[in-house]
Order: C-alpha cells, then sequence, then structure tokens
C-alpha cells in the first residue's frame, strides 16, 4: 500500500509539473547570458605571427578596424530602430556592442604598439597612423552612441514622448545620413583613394545643413506650440548635435588623405564659401 501511495504521489507530482518545464527551461536560456555570442568575442584578425611582417600586421589590424566600423554600423541601426519602433531591447543591445567596440579597439592599439616602428618606411608609417587614428574615432563614435544616442531613446521610449512626424522625419535623415557616411568612411579607410576622401569631406556639408534645416524648422513649430514639439525639444536637438559629432569624427578619416593629394585646402575653401 505504501509503495502503491508513493508512486501515486509521484505520478501526481509529474502531471503537475511537466508542463511547467519547457517554460521554465526557456525562461533560465534567456536569463543565462549567452557566452558563445558576438559580444564575447574577441580580435579575429590579429594575428601575433605576423608582427614580423608589418606590412602583413597593418594589413591585419585594418581588416581588425574594418570589424570595428561594422559593429558600430549596427549600433546606429539598432538606436535608430529602437527610435522607430519604440523598442526598448534594441537600445539596450547597443550596450553590449559599445563594450565589444572598447575591447576590439584596445586590442587593435596594443597590437600595433608591438610594431617597431623604427623600420617602416614613409607610406607604412602612413598606413600605421591612419589605422590607428581610425581605430580611435571608431571607438569615440561608439561611446557617444552608447552614451548619449541610446540612452535619449530610452528616455524618450520610457516617458511615452513622441516626436512631431516632421521632427521624426528630419531626425531619421539626419540618423541614415550618418549611416551612409560611416559606410563611405570604411571604403575611405579600406582604399586610401582621393575621390571617395573628397566626397566623404563634402558629406559634411550635408550634415550641417541637415542639421541648421531641422533646428529652424523645430524652432518654427516650437513658436506654434506644437505639443509633440514642446516635449520632445531638448532630445530633438541634443540628437542633432550628437550625429552632427559623430560625422565629425568619421569624415576625419578623409584628413591625410586629402592633405598628401594636395586637397585638403581645396575642401575647406569649399566649405568656407558654403557657409
Amino acid at each position: 500500500m505504501a509503495v502503491s501511495a508513493h508512486l501515486a504521489f509521484n505520478i501526481v507530482l509529474a502531471v503537475i509539473f511537466l508542463p511547467l518545464i519547457v517554460p521554465v527551461t526557456r525562461l533560465i536560456a534567456r536569463l543565462t547570458p549567452d557566452k558563445s555570442g558576438p559580444v564575447a568575442e574577441g580580435p579575429r584578425h590579429l594575428d601575433e605571427a605576423a608582427l614580423s611582417d608589418p606590412p602583413a600586421a597593418l594589413a591585419a589590424a585594418a581588416r581588425e578596424t574594418l570589424r570595428v566600423g561594422d559593429i558600430v554600423g549596427s549600433m546606429l541601426e539598432n538606436t535608430l530602430n529602437g527610435l522607430r519602433r519604440n523598442d526598448e531591447s534594441l537600445c539596450q543591445s547597443v550596450y553590449a556592442l559599445d563594450d565589444q567596440v572598447d575591447r576590439l579597439e584596445n586590442a587593435i592599439k596594443l597590437y600595433l604598439a608591438q610594431l617597431d616602428q623604427s623600420g617602416l618606411d614613409g607610406p607604412t608609417k602612413q598606413k600605421f597612423t591612419a589605422t590607428l587614428d581610425y581605430a580611435i574615432n571608431l571607438e569615440h563614435v561608439g561611446d557617444i552612441i552608447e552614451r548619449s544616442l541610446s540612452r535619449m531613446a530610452m528616455k524618450k521610449i520610457e516617458s511615452n514622448l513622441r516626436f512631431s512626424t516632421e521632427g521624426s522625419g528630419e531626425i531619421e535623415e539626419m540618423f541614415l545620413e550618418t549611416i551612409d557616411n560611416l559606410q563611405l568612411a570604411q571604403g575611405v579607410f579600406l582604399s586610401q583613394d582621393p575621390t571617395l576622401a573628397r566626397r566623404l569631406m563634402e558629406s559634411k556639408l550635408v550634415i550641417r545643413g541637415l542639421e541648421r534645416s531641422s533646428t529652424r524648422s523645430h524652432m518654427s513649430r516650437l513658436k506654434d506650440k506644437h505639443p509633440d514639439t514642446l516635449q520632445t525639444s531638448a532630445l530633438h536637438l541634443d540628437l542633432l548635435r550628437d550625429l552632427k559629432r559623430i560625422n565629425a569624427h568619421l569624415i576625419s578619416v578623409a584628413n591625410p588623405i586629402l592633405e598628401e593629394a594636395g586637397l585638403l585646402r581645396e575642401s575647406r575653401l569649399r566649405k568656407e564659401q558654403a557657409r
């Protein structure tokens, strides 16, 4: 009798708890960090064996730096889509991606520091400097996205704020232009092509124009006391400011290329004339 009662008790427990196994398993999986995911991934291209061959080592560092640029692109896209969809998870994903950017940028710096610069010729030294500078600028961009853009997006979502239709369109246009400029900066860094570098430098005029136009439109909506504009004024202007800062970091990759080609002064004169 005791055995039968014990068996019956176990069967009842199984009937009660069996349906809960799958949901509980899913909950545990969701709460447990995926250590095999991209966030935990380290450098892919920094081959220590290549350090004895500076051109090969610089090629490896350049590939890793382009990878950092791709991650920064994901950060921009996630922040924009978080704003579009009011999706907190997309905004929060930026924090882990920025940690990865920081790790990779530090690994690139340590890798380059192991190269003996005294034996490098002129073009190789230029490649060394260009790679280091671009990696540092990408890290700065990641910090702006993580510390400012994504947090402003979170504030908008948590406070249930809405941009005006016009304001939302203006911010999205500047985001998309910034994402395009990141892709162009990647191409400029990879090719070191003066024509591409000039295109990137001239995009600064586009960004400046978008920021000024949006600010004027925003102030006009404020004057008309548009409800959504009144609630989101600081967010709108701060997003424009930070996107402009990001573009300044991206466009800087063009400076040494244009200077080497004797085109930097020409580009600056064009900018002065456009003011």
